[in-house]
């Protein structure tokens, strides 16, 4: 068999180099990216399981005899969560609350606790539902209101789609209500936070939510 020419061994072997070295440089950009987004989940899931052993103890602190009395301070940090949970610059109320919930659901069910914790779980309990039920009815009633962002956010993303020239035989991705109303709440965070650097916090906190979300619905 004739042998190759040397140039053609050259080529390949440069070839070859080439393909290993894209490997290798995407290889790290692949990890780099699986970490970040282990790191965003495990974050979050830590700040949940914080904040149910906090409401935990806190609770049973309620039903605890000593000198101070928990009870009072435990129904003015309810009220609180209650009054914020509808407020976009305080998206761990929502968390705490669904937490509380479930603590309040499984202390009541719980035929081995103690009846004064059960009974201080259905009262709590039911102050939280009554609210979050008005809530959702008030909501209901603000229809126009939400259609209105949802409007406002269409008109920007067609006028930055038409402002970067997209192609018109490009595909459009029409996103859902829900997508709508995050990118607007996103969008109402990161323009408050710059005269208010907390809400870039609170930002961040709806995004590592959003996104553990959809990892565990996947």
């Amino acid at each position: 068999l004739p042998e190759a020419d040397p140039e053609e061994k050259q080529v390949e072997g440069e070839d070859d180099k080439n393909r290993k070295n894209k490997s290798v440089n995407t290889e790290p950009n692949t990890v780099l990216k699986s970490d970040n987004d282990v790191l965003i989940v495990t974050s979050y899931e830590t700040a949940m399981r914080t904040g149910y052993n906090f409401l935990s103890v806190f609770l049973k602190k309620c039903t605890t005899k000593g000198e101070e009395d928990y009870r009072h301070l435990f129904e003015n940090f309810v009220q609180d969560l209650l009054t914020t949970v509808n407020k976009p610059e305080w998206p761990a109320s929502e968390l705490l609350l669904s937490l509380l919930g479930r603590i309040l659901v499984q202390q009541f069910s719980s035929k081995s606790t103690d009846m004064s914790l059960r009974v201080a779980s259905l009262e709590y309990l039911g102050i939280v539902a009554a609210r979050l039920r008005k809530d959702a009815i008030t909501s209901q009633l603000n229809q126009d209101v939400i259609n209105d962002i949802v409007q406002k956010v269409s008109e920007n993303d067609e006028e930055e789609a038409a402002a970067a020239g997209s192609k018109k035989n490009e595909p459009k991705l029409t996103p859902d209500l829900t997508e709508k109303l995050q990118q607007a709440m996103l969008e109402y965070l990161a323009y408050n936070a710059q005269s208010e650097s907390a809400l870039f916090c609170s930002r961040q906190f709806y995004i590592a939510q959003w996104f553990r979300d959809t990892t565990v619905e996947a």
